[in-house]
């Protein structure tokens, strides 16, 4: 397989601090129970190398300083599991995009369970884009081990990664509201200005921009009983069940900030949460960062009303669904990229951009075209029991939350840089977040 692609812009800012040999990562962590089989395993992740030649890629220098991924058969043999021992050395979660695919595969096992890690590069591939990468796997998988006929994929097309980057704004749907971008990008440098609250521990020149720290994580099952009354809230609310995990999210923290002493009168809160930009014409692209940001700022003022709070969110997120504003970041980072070196200078000045991440995913297992046991998904011989999202972290941002349904339960993930958070901390703020949102809605 042959594959050739200049890196984007957006692909250039998700390399932290331009450095390739310290990239951030997403990860997903399965819990499986069976027999996992380490041959088949391979087996099944080279059968679908040819599929996403971006999770497989590497960093190739070209002329007048650009950079292109490569994928190609020597990279693709260079893909194999690691047990968690022997990756220790060189820290489980370091990738070097300059030598070998972005994908790393991980395992580790106490003759019970296993724990699978799949952790891939944001520059290279985004949430969707991963959790695509991850069906796939567990279809091969389930082939390899049964025998059975694969269910039929959709049918990719290599070439639409040329157009991963565009983003139609000439279509009649963008055109019509072309006037609003301006005034968007306008109100975006408030973003850019306004000083936000860190979560972390360390303080200026302390702050750390390593990215390569292996992560450490928490996670929270919500109760079936909690899932079914946010749920009924979002519904007699017209609200969404993400905007009340929001809504959760800057409350959680606002609470644990107050709690320690650390809230300061006046002090913004600001989300950083990723939207997925795909749509039909994407059908057939293959796992990509195709994947926009915007940002939610709050302050006092807000947290006066929590119940209030959700019809703000309601408004803003709906405001930018309607007149594509998620589109306003992509375009900032665009117009960066036409000044040399400008977003390696931004990228590396250290300034918290934001307070932490929320992603929800929602439930990207649902339709799997495989067995199940008790609502868990089976692949050959082993059984999904659990699933943990990691979202990656810019520097300076300590914490970062991810919220996915399997199985019929709501899970959170607090994903934090321990030299920036204790893990105490971190726990306190998931107790925070996850009473939030328990509580539910009083209005």
């Amino acid at each position: 397989m042959d594959f050739r692609s200049r890196v984007t812009s957006i692909e250039h800012y998700h390399l932290i601090d331009d450095r390739p040999d310290q990239p951030n990562v997403i990860s997903c962590e399965l819990t499986v129970s069976g027999p996992f089989d380490l041959d088949a395993a391979m087996q099944a992740a080279r059968q679908i190398a040819p599929r996403q030649p971006m999770a497989c890629a590497r960093l190739e220098k070209g002329h007048w300083g650009r950079r292109y991924w490569v994928a190609d058969n020597q990279s693709i043999e260079q893909l194999r599991w690691e047990t968690m021992d022997e990756a220790a050395s060189d820290s489980p979660r370091r990738v070097d995009l300059w030598h070998g695919p972005a994908i790393r595969l991980l395992m580790q096992s106490n003759g019970e369970t296993t724990r699978l890690s799949f952790r891939i590069p944001h520059a290279a591939v985004d949430g969707v884009g991963g959790l695509q990468c991850l069906v796939e796997w567990l279809i091969a998988y389930h082939q390899v081990i049964t025998g059975a006929e694969r269910p039929r994929l959709r049918q990719l097309d290599v070439g639409q990664l040329a157009r991963r980057n565009h983003l139609r704004l000439l279509s009649r749907e963008f055109i019509a509201k072309l006037w609003i971008q301006p005034i968007a990008m306008l109100g975006a440098s408030k973003f850019l200005l306004r000083e936000v609250t860190s979560l972390s521990n360390a303080q200026g020149d302390e702050q750390p921009l390593d990215a390569s720290r292996d992560f450490q994580y928490l996670s929270r099952d919500i109760s079936p009983d909690a899932l079914r009354r946010l749920q009924q809230d979002a519904r007699s609310a017209g609200a969404t069940v993400n905007e009340f995990l929001v809504r959760s999210v800057f409350l959680g923290i606002h609470g644990f900030l107050k709690a320690a002493g650390r809230h300061q009168e006046g002090q913004w809160l600001r989300l950083m949460i990723p939207i997925n930009i795909r749509d039909y014409a994407d059908r057939r692209m293959p796992a990509a960062n195709r994947a926009s940001i915007v940002q939610l700022d709050r302050t006092d003022r807000d947290f006066a009303d929590p119940d209030g709070m959700i019809w703000g969110l309601n408004y803003e997120l709906g405001n930018i669904r309607k007149w594509n504003l998620e589109k306003t970041f992509l375009l900032i980072v665009r117009c960066m990229s036409v000044v040399p070196g400008l977003i390696r200078r931004s990228t590396r000045k250290k300034v918290c951009r934001a307070t932490s991440v929320l992603t929800n995913l929602g439930s990207p297992l649902d339709r799997v075209k495989l067995p199940r046991r008790d609502g868990k998904l089976v692949a050959g011989n082993l059984i999904i029991e659990d699933i943990d999202l990691i979202v990656p972290l810019r520097p300076l941002t300590a914490v970062g939350f991810a919220a996915v349904r399997y199985a019929g339960q709501q899970k959170l993930t607090l994903h934090y840089d321990p030299i920036q958070m204790s893990g105490e901390q971190a726990k306190q703020l998931m107790d925070f977040v996850v009473d939030e949102l328990q509580r539910g809605y009083s209005s």
